[in-house]
C-alpha cells in the first residue's frame, strides 16, 4: 500500500516518513503527499464573538418594589434574556438584586432556564439546584429590608439563537434565605427589557403580575452563528499523472 506523492509543490513541510528502522521520521523536502484534509476553522476567542451582558438597573428614583422569589412560600420569579438574531449566547452568571430581612443572606438558589411561550416561560430546559452565591454585598435598603446584589455563577447556559430573528429565553430563581423568611427580586416600571417579569405562585402557573421588569445583570458571551467556516487543505495529482508513492 502506497500513499501517492509528487514533486509538483509543497503545502507546508515536505512529506515525512518512517522507514521502520528506529531512526524516527525523516522529512523529504522534495515530495508532498496527495490528499484532501477536511476541516473547519474559527477565529481564536470563540468565533469572533464577545461579551453580550444584559442588565436592568435600579431607576434613578430608587427601589420601587420587589416580587417574592423565596422557597418558604414556593414563589418563583423569571426574567427574560434576548439572544440577538444571528448569534448564539452562553450565560455564565446572573446577578439579581434581592430584598431580604435585615441581616439575612441568601444561602442558595435554584436557577432554571426556560424557553419562551408567547411572552411567558414555556418548557423548562434545565435546572441548577442549590447554587451558592459567590458574593452578595449589601448595596442599600428599602422598605425596612436589606438590598443585596447576589452573584450566582452557573455552569454555562447555552442559548442557541436564530439566524434571522431574536430568540427569547427565561431564567428563573427561587432562593432560600438564612432566616427562613421572604426574599423579593427587585423590580421596576421604568426600565423594561423585552417582556415584563413573570411570577409563579406555589406551582399555579406563570403570570405577568404587573407592568414591571426585574433588576439584574446577566453575564453572557455571544458568538456569530456558524462562528467560522471550512478551511480544507488539499494537494492534487499533477497534470502529467501519478508520479510515485510512499509505502
Amino acid at each position: 500500500l502506497f500513499w501517492e506523492n509528487s514533486t509538483a509543490g509543497l503545502v507546508g513541510a515536505g512529506e515525512a516518513y518512517d522507514d521502520g528502522l528506529g531512526g524516527g521520521f525523516i522529512i523529504d523536502g522534495t515530495l508532498e503527499g496527495v490528499y484532501v484534509i477536511t476541516g473547519d476553522c474559527n477565529p481564536i476567542g470563540g468565533g469572533g464573538g464577545g461579551p453580550c451582558d444584559q442588565a436592568n438597573a435600579t431607576p434613578a428614583g430608587g427601589v420601587e418594589n420587589g416580587r417574592g422569589c423565596s422557597a418558604n412560600n414556593n414563589w418563583t420569579v423569571a426574567n427574560d434574556f434576548i439572544v440577538a438574531a444571528g448569534e448564539n449566547a452562553e450565560v455564565t452568571s446572573i446577578i439579581p438584586n434581592l430584598l431580604v430581612g435585615v441581616g439575612a443572606t441568601i444561602l442558595s438558589a435554584d436557577v432554571s432556564l426556560w424557553d419562551d411561550a408567547g411572552g411567558l416561560p414555556g418548557t423548562i430546559i434545565s435546572t441548577q439546584a442549590g447554587v451558592v452565591p459567590t458574593s452578595q454585598p449589601m448595596i442599600g435598603t428599602a422598605f425596612g429590608l436589606d438590598l443585596l446584589a447576589v452573584t450566582l455563577d452557573l455552569t454555562p447556559l447555552a442559548l442557541p439563537g436564530d439566524a434571522g430573528t431574536d430568540t427569547s429565553y427565561w431564567i428563573s430563581i427561587q432562593v432560600t434565605t438564612s432566616d427562613g423568611g421572604n426574599a423579593f427580586w427587585e423590580d421596576n416600571s421604568v426600565n423594561v427589557i423585552g417582556e415584563f417579569l413573570a411570577f409563579e405562585n406555589n406551582g399555579a402557573g406563570w403570570t405577568i403580575p404587573e407592568v414591571r421588569d426585574g433588576v439584574y445583570t446577566y453575564v453572557a458571551n455571544c458568538t456569530p452563528i456558524g462562528g467560522g467556516g471550512p478551511c480544507d487543505q488539499m494537494t492534487v495529482t499533477p497534470a502529467g499523472g501519478v508520479e510515485n508513492g510512499r509505502g
